[in-house]
């Protein structure tokens, strides 16, 4: 059983013997970390974002690498802003380069764009539910991955994503989720894809929000126990060997 199709693919090309019953049964979203419900709102307050209230919010969430495309991310910022779209870009995360790097003199707050909110340390658990309740669409324009944990933050707070298409992403990122952008993107692409949503922000969110609950805990465990008692997945009991144990 696996969470994703890349990594089923991925057995399935090597010819193991785990191939020929091989499932995929997705992770569930991470609804843990909504405790609070926030408002947009009262979300933004929390933060002390720019003044405008109904400003486009844009949030890079998670370690802060040269991997996560936040060069691309700054240069969509300033063609967004250019456009008249106005937007207020979060990147928040630990930094995870060397203070000698290029991202590192990038990301000096004398070289950064306005309205660019730069929180480059961990968050902790109990203020993600800010970032994610106070932005409007969520970037994932990864250069390399396998898997994110920020898609599955970003649906259980009903966020679009505007996504690369690399690893796991390329299966999971559905005209449901977002805008999974094309093989060789760029920074037009990305400010283009958060234009895109931006225009259809409610249509978008609504999407989400329904596709979001297919990932509920209470659904991905019934997926599970189901190919348990299929005999799918797993060591079919014998009879009389715990075949009726309590769930």
């Amino acid at each position: 059983m696996f969470h994703t199709g890349s990594a089923k693919s991925a057995i399935d090309a090597s010819n193991s013997k785990f191939a020929e019953n091989s499932v995929v049964v997705p992770h569930g979203n991470y609804d843990i970390f909504n405790t609070k419900s926030l408002t947009r709102e009262t979300a933004r307050a929390v933060l002390n974002l720019p003044a405008g209230s109904n400003r486009l919010v844009v949030l890079s969430f998670g370690n802060i690498e040269d991997r996560k495309g936040i060069h691309e991310l700054l240069d969509a910022h300033v063609e967004l802003t250019n456009s008249g779209v106005d937007p207020i870009t979060i990147i928040a995360g630990k930094r995870m380069f060397d203070s000698s790097s290029r991202l590192a003199i990038t990301l000096k707050s004398d070289h950064l764009p306005d309205d660019v909110v730069l929180a480059d340390y961990r968050i902790p658990f109990d203020q993600v539910q800010n970032y994610f309740s106070a932005c409007d669409v969520v970037v994932l324009p990864y250069r390399e991955g396998s898997t994110s944990g920020v898609l599955k933050l970003a649906m259980a707070f009903g966020k679009p994503v505007v996504a690369a298409p690399v690893g796991d992403l390329r299966f999971e990122v559905n005209g449901d989720l977002g805008i999974l952008m094309k093989e060789n993107w760029d920074a037009s692409e990305l400010a283009q894809s958060i234009a895109t949503i931006n225009e259809r922000l409610g249509t978008f969110s609504e999407l989400v929000r329904v596709e979001s609950a297919k990932y509920g805990w209470t659904e991905i465990v019934d997926k599970v126990v189901s190919l348990l008692d299929s005999g799918v997945v797993g060591d079919k009991p014998a009879d009389g060997d715990g075949a009726s144990a309590t769930r």
